[in-house]
């Protein structure tokens, strides 16, 4: 997936503040509810009819169950007065990764078509760790379209060391020969 450096940015930003109050976790949830209910609510959240006012005010009333401080509130705030309310999943996704990396490891993408067991998952570590120098910390992924096999994304790279990636290259060396 293509990052934006705009996600990055607030992403970084609300990481910074949320290391500096000791709460990664809550605005990972905070986060991840506030994309729940953009997701669901997306064509009033990117209706430009509907003022920024209105649009924060709508997401803050059903974020008042959960622990919203003042900094996460002003957070979106931004968000929704620079109608940048399209890249909260992503802001999400990359704040997930930053979170991973600031305490030294790496977030490993890992798509396979079955779930790993744990002696798979301490090979791939193995693997990983051996690249990287980092400890992983890995997302799964089931894509049963892989066959057999497993298919690695860190730092920029993808390994694919499935069936279907095997079967892919022999037809293009087939076909890119002939």
């Amino acid at each position: 997936m293509k990052y934006s450096a705009v996600a990055g940015r607030y992403a970084r930003a609300l990481l910074n503040v949320a290391i500096d109050q000791g709460k990664e976790d809550l605005y990972e949830k905070l986060l991840l509810l506030s994309v729940e209910i953009y997701n669901s609510l997306r064509d009033f959240f990117d209706d430009p009819t509907i003022s920024a006012y209105k649009k924060h005010k709508k997401i803050m009333e059903f974020l008042e169950a959960a622990e919203v401080d003042k900094s996460f509130e002003n957070f979106l705030q931004i968000v929704f007065e620079r109608k940048r309310q399209k890249y909260l999943p992503m802001i999400l996704m990359i704040y997930r990764d930053m979170k991973v990396e600031s305490k030294g490891k790496i977030p490993v993408e890992v798509y396979t078509p079955i779930k790993l067991s744990k002696e798979e998952e301490e090979k791939l570590a193995k693997f990983v760790k051996k690249h990287s120098l980092r400890d992983p910390v890995f997302r799964e992924h089931i894509s049963e379209d892989l066959i057999a096999g497993v298919r690695l994304e860190f730092q920029g790279m993808s390994y694919d060391i499935s069936v279907k990636g095997r079967l892919s290259k022999i037809a293009r060396e087939i076909f890119g020969k002939g």
